[in-house]
């Protein structure tokens, strides 16, 4: 079974089947949400204000309304980071991933200490899916010295190597992503498990599975659990969480079960 698509999917959280590039993801970080981290590099009093007012309109998916106004922001404030990260941002949002990473890059470049998880994640996002992959491996590599709160960030590198069939890596970050959230029922054991059951390692795949639908269960959880049972012979325990999937929403992705 394959994750489901970066562009379609956007990399499955434990609490939803969102999108990546979900601004309220981005935003307000991915599956373990921390406080907000402080501001590290020079930031006017305008820029601020501006970029906040971007943030807003992002906050209620209003990237066409917001484009206009990133754009008039680095016109005028050239040195304002944050507005080149949310243009590119907005962009990613549109589809039009290969427009954005040079705005992403710019933003880092103003400002490369920058240390908020969501501008990590679009650059890195982006650059997976304009086919870039090592290359959004090392920016969350780099990322892991500038954020404070590290689980999302081994999270995504993790489920990138996945994809990627590096499934020793994946279970190292994975690992990392679990033993470092600081609340676990806000860790995303789904992603470790889907790689366990990519891997046939089908007893540690049903143990995750049981873990994330202990916390935050979806019809994938048991849709997965009843693949890795299935393939232990375990056939009523298989069907069991079938039925448990039927009653529940259709999850993205089942399909491909």
């Amino acid at each position: 079974m394959n994750f489901p698509s970066l562009k379609k999917h956007k990399f499955t959280t434990s609490r939803s089947t969102a999108g990546l590039l979900n601004v309220a993801i981005l935003l307000a970080g991915s599956i373990q949400t921390s406080s907000a981290q402080g501001q590290n590099y020079p930031e006017t009093q305008a820029c601020h204000d501006i970029t906040a007012r971007i943030k807003d309109m992002l906050d209620h998916n209003q990237y066409q309304q917001a484009l206009p106004i990133a754009e008039h922001a680095i016109r005028k404030y050239r040195t304002c980071a944050r507005a080149y990260m949310q243009k590119g941002l907005i962009l990613a949002e549109l589809d039009r991933p290969e427009e954005a990473i040079p705005f992403l890059r710019s933003g880092f470049k103003l400002a490369p200490n920058f240390n908020e998880k969501w501008a990590w994640d679009a650059l890195a996002h982006t650059l997976y899916e304009t086919n870039k992959q090592q290359e959004a491996i090392e920016t969350l590599t780099k990322a892991l010295n500038h954020v404070s709160y590290k689980p999302g960030i081994y999270d995504t590198r993790g489920r990138m190597h996945s994809e990627m069939g590096h499934f020793d890596l994946a279970i190292k970050d994975f690992n990392q992503q679990i033993n470092t959230c600081t609340d676990k029922t806000e860790c995303d054991f789904r992603s470790r498990g889907l790689t366990y059951l990519r891997m046939k390692r089908y007893e540690k795949a049903i143990i995750d599975f049981t873990m994330q639908i202990k916390s935050n269960p979806q019809s994938i959880d048991y849709m997965c659990r009843a693949r890795a049972y299935k393939a232990l012979g375990k056939i009523k325990e298989a069907n069991s969480d079938q039925a448990k999937a039927r009653k529940m929403s259709t999850a993205t992705g089942l399909e491909d079960l």
